[in-house]
């Protein structure tokens, strides 16, 4: 069945450059404009889920396009992670609204429902093993030397009611609510192995799920409501991962020519571009 909808609000992307340079920020940076310009000018087209989902899959195409225009030499195109989507009202209902997205990599939507005080993460499976190097998926030349990694790109549609959050994040700030990261062995959850690695991917999965929503929801009721409650909050998450990282930060300075200890016990955390985007459903 075809659910009738109006695109009028919220268009909202977060894109993550793959390594480091100004190549991999411009990618970052030309396919967040692409996709958002593209779904801005295209949202009144917008009249199901299924049109959604096409000019979604086409926004992407279009910022894949932008990463690669105007470059001759394919080792100075950069690659980035993508999660993008807009708000969409259900016709016939001024509450009930979904949120349609896609994504590619491994950034995080996580949904807030006001009435429920419940988090969820609509990303769950965006990571195929526990190899956090691997971000599942990009845009830009990467596969065979000039195709995208399209391994786990997804669109999906979520119901959202009024007055709920959606709340995107890279992988800066995700990964600093992961217990492997924060060096909280597998066996204080119960898991009877000796390192993360040991542990099964769909285990430790759920086991990283639980805590990071745990973990999210803290930090969720630490910022009180207000006008200003989405600026606080992701300025709240944004500080939390500096906080975490404090001891690596110091090492770093009292250390500037030696290498990260990889002990995350004593240097917990994960040091990386660190970006949040926050959203009420009007």
């Amino acid at each position: 069945k075809r659910q009738g909808i109006n695109a009028e609000y919220g268009v909202a992307a977060i894109a993550d450059g793959c390594n480091w340079g100004v190549h991999v920020r411009d990618a970052a940076l030309k396919a967040c404009v692409a996709l958002t310009s593209y779904l801005t000018k295209h949202q009144k087209e917008i009249c199901n889920v299924q049109r959604g989902g096409e000019l979604l899959l086409r926004a992407f195409l279009y910022g894949k396009h932008a990463i690669c225009m105007e470059k001759e030499e394919v080792s100075s195109i950069g690659t980035t992670t993508l999660l993008g989507g807009i708000l969409l009202r259900v016709q016939g209902d001024k509450n009930k609204w979904g949120f349609l997205f896609g994504t590619v990599g491994d950034c995080k939507a996580f949904h807030f429902s006001s009435s429920k005080n419940t988090i969820v993460d609509l990303t769950r499976d965006s990571r195929e093993n526990n190899n956090a190097s691997d971000c599942g998926g990009r845009l830009g030349p990467y596969v065979d030397g000039h195709l995208p990694d399209l391994r786990n790109f997804a669109l999906k549609y979520h119901e959202v009611d009024q007055g709920d959050e959606i709340l995107l994040v890279s992988d800066g700030v995700h990964d600093n609510l992961d217990p492997y990261q924060l060096g909280i062995p597998p066996t204080e959850f119960g898991l009877h192995y000796d390192s993360w690695e040991q542990v099964p991917h769909a285990d430790a999965e759920k086991v990283k799920n639980d805590f990071r929503i745990s973990r999210l929801s803290h930090l969720f009721s630490q910022v009180p409501p207000g006008p200003n409650h989405l600026q606080q909050l992701t300025s709240h998450l944004l500080q939390y991962c500096v906080k975490v990282n404090e001891s690596t930060t110091q090492f770093i300075h009292q250390n500037p020519k030696s290498k990260i200890p990889s002990n995350y016990i004593l240097y917990p955390g994960k040091m990386d571009h660190t970006t949040s985007v926050c959203i009420r459903v009007p």
